[in-house]
């Protein structure tokens, strides 16, 4: 049987990703997205690609960082539920920041 402390440290190491990750692809689409468009005659560019694999693996680290989050609120509720808060608050809050986003030309 896997210890409390050893998801704990898991869940806690997911948790920072999930908020480094959002944090950036934030940054990413405010300064450096409108910045590369694609090329001529193609319908996406290289920054299209970084955001949506970015996207795809936030998702996936909300989705473990939920999953852990419950297996751990069965020993230790208000850490569990801590990691379960920041699974489901980042991408909402993620959708709801991202349209609203001042696109920067920088280059």
């Amino acid at each position: 049987m896997i210890e409390v402390a050893s998801l704990s440290r898991a869940a806690a190491r997911i948790s920072w990703a999930v908020l480094l990750l959002a944090a950036f692809d934030l940054a990413f689409r405010s300064l450096v997205w409108a910045s590369w468009i694609p090329a001529p005659g193609e319908p996406y560019g290289a920054s299209d690609l970084i955001e949506l694999v970015t996207g795809c693996l936030l998702v996936l680290l909300c989705i473990a960082c939920v999953v852990l989050g419950v297996i751990l609120a069965v020993r230790s509720p208000i850490i569990g539920l801590r990691h379960v808060a920041i699974g489901v608050i980042v991408p909402v809050t993620y959708t709801f920041i991202y349209p609203h986003l001042p696109l920067l030309q920088l280059w």
